[in-house]
């Protein structure tokens, strides 16, 4: 299952009609069409199955629209029912809403079959697509020479400093990633409550 969740906009601009994700989550038919475009952009298995998490107080038209829609004020909600859901699977996806990605699906199941954690944040690169050329820098930021990828590719990351593009949770630690059936807003509250993997993943 993925739970997407469209995070609140820290800057000084948030919440204002300059906004546009949330002129476009807000207005039909913007609405179905966008977040049609969300669930599809990552499946696991072929499980199609998602939840967007909106902030509390914009104003939806319609929750009617599909995927399953719900608001948040702090934290995320994670109720029984949706706990019971994610537990038929393997992996749990938690998307960054505010980013629209592709990732291969046979490359996610070789970096995950192969990354020993329970937790992993990958975030999508296109320069680790395949017949590219990525540049690869000493310790001091110099460059050190080129390396040609013949096929999409993905790499350990540096921690993150905010939410990545997903995270994959295993649905056997979700008891201890969402404490009190909730996901907290802020990612080093997160990251505090399991270890986590950092990868980039190649994506157009």
């Amino acid at each position: 299952m993925n739970l997407i969740i469209i995070h609140k906009n820290k800057s000084s601009a948030a919440g204002g009609v300059n906004d546009l994700l949330r002129f476009a989550v807000s207005s039909e038919p913007l609405t179905g069409v966008v977040l049609d475009g969300l669930s599809k952009n990552l499946c696991l298995d072929g499980d199609t199955n998602a939840v967007v998490a909106i902030p509390e107080g914009w104003s939806i038209e319609t929750r009617a629209a599909t995927p399953k829609m719900m608001a948040y004020a702090k934290n995320v909600p994670i109720c029984s029912e949706l706990l019971r859901k994610i537990k038929r699977n393997s992996w749990l996806i938690v998307s960054n809403g505010r980013f629209a990605t592709r990732v291969d699906g046979e490359l996610l199941h070789k970096v995950l079959a192969g990354v020993q954690a329970d937790v992993v944040a990958v975030n999508v690169e296109p320069e680790l697509l395949g017949k590219r050329e990525k540049v690869r820098l000493t310790a001091q930021g110099k460059v050190a020479g080129f390396r040609r990828l013949y096929s999409d590719a993905a790499e350990p990351a540096p921690f993150p400093a905010d939410w990545p593009h997903h995270i994959f949770v295993k649905t056997n630690v979700l008891d201890r990633a969402f404490v009190d059936q909730t996901l907290p807003q802020s990612f080093s509250d997160f990251i505090n409550k399991v270890p986590i993997k950092r990868i980039n993943a190649a994506s157009d």
